[in-house]
């Protein structure tokens, strides 16, 4: 490999793009360069008039000549119309060809990419696009920037970018949101991660730390209540642990009887206790130490605190 650098520009073409992987041969229009630069690496959905900050290590393929291969991409949507009039064109979005581009360019101008996203019912006005296909060419465009964040989320931590594939196929649209509310799935066989790396990943996201309960019981084994001793988590979500499974909130675990021997388990995980909104990992470090708890109460060995990030998991997928 050769020397590194960072190369800024906007994709003239692409020649190749394996769907299952991500791997990528684009030709990238750099200003102050006669001839595209040929970048070859993991980009998924790469399309002509994206722009592209890439950063890489030059060498040089026996057949196809000198090439940068990509360590880390920076994309930016297309920033002008007639960028935008190549990026709708490239067959991005299925359906939408060069004429259909160029209609939609010419009505929208630079708003043309917000409307297909935001406001789909606007595109009926073109030629050609029904109130379906209009709804079609919005959730498409949406999964190609649920997939664009996922890029950004695994780039950042020095993650490798082709699992943003992985994870679109198994959570759709919401798999960004999923990887927010629990990094940890990222240490799941399929996935890879090791779990040092996502424990990491989940402490810099605000997850962390002791969370430890004082809980009662009744002598049949149902709780009573609860008290939030200690958190370390994201300012607020100690607050809501303290009111969410109370009596009177959505997670109600107050007469939950655990006597049976089934745990209290959070809905995600194939139970029945709502999570706290946008904290499963919270939501499962505090019924485990609810379980805990009882195991203790019964007279079994357990330790009755939990960790919201490590030791919330550990042993876990």
């Amino acid at each position: 490999m050769g020397e590194r650098v960072t190369v800024e520009g906007t994709v003239d073409s692409v020649i190749f793009h394996n769907e299952e992987n991500g791997y990528t041969v684009l030709l990238l229009a750099v200003d102050g360069e006669d001839e595209p630069v040929t970048v070859v690496g993991c980009i998924p959905c790469a399309a002509a008039g994206e722009g592209m900050t890439v950063t890489g290590a030059w060498s040089v393929h026996p057949v196809h000549g000198t090439q940068l291969s990509a360590e880390s991409v920076e994309r930016r949507m297309p920033r002008s119309e007639e960028d935008t009039v190549a990026y709708l064109s490239s067959g991005i979005l299925k359906g939408v060809g060069g004429a259909t581009a160029r209609r939609l360019v010419e009505r929208f101008g630079a708003d043309t990419l917000l409307v297909i996203e935001q406001e789909p019912e606007k595109l009926r006005c073109i030629k050609g696009i029904t109130a379906k296909k209009a709804q079609e060419l919005s959730a498409a465009f949406r999964a190609l920037t649920g997939l664009r964040q996922l890029m950004e989320f695994l780039a950042r931590y020095d993650l490798p970018v082709h699992l943003a594939m992985s994870l679109q196929r198994a959570y759709g649209d919401n798999a960004i949101q999923t990887l927010r509310d629990d990094p940890y799935i990222l240490s799941r066989d399929q996935y890879g991660v090791d779990f040092r790396n996502t424990d990491a990943i989940a402490i810099s996201m605000g997850f962390g730390g002791d969370l430890k309960l004082l809980v009662g019981f009744d002598a049949e084994g149902k709780v009573l209540g609860y008290t939030v001793l200690q958190h370390s988590e994201t300012p607020g979500l100690g607050a809501k642990a303290d009111k969410w499974f109370q009596k009177d909130g959505k997670g109600n675990i107050i007469g939950r009887d655990l006597s049976d021997g089934k745990p209290l388990v959070v809905d995600k995980d194939g139970g029945d206790v709502d999570a706290i909104t946008a904290s499963t990992i919270t939501t499962r470090a505090f019924l485990k130490a609810v379980n805990q708890a009882y195991a203790v109460y019964a007279g079994q060995d357990a330790d009755a605190s939990s960790g919201a990030s490590k030791r919330a998991h550990s042993g876990e997928e």
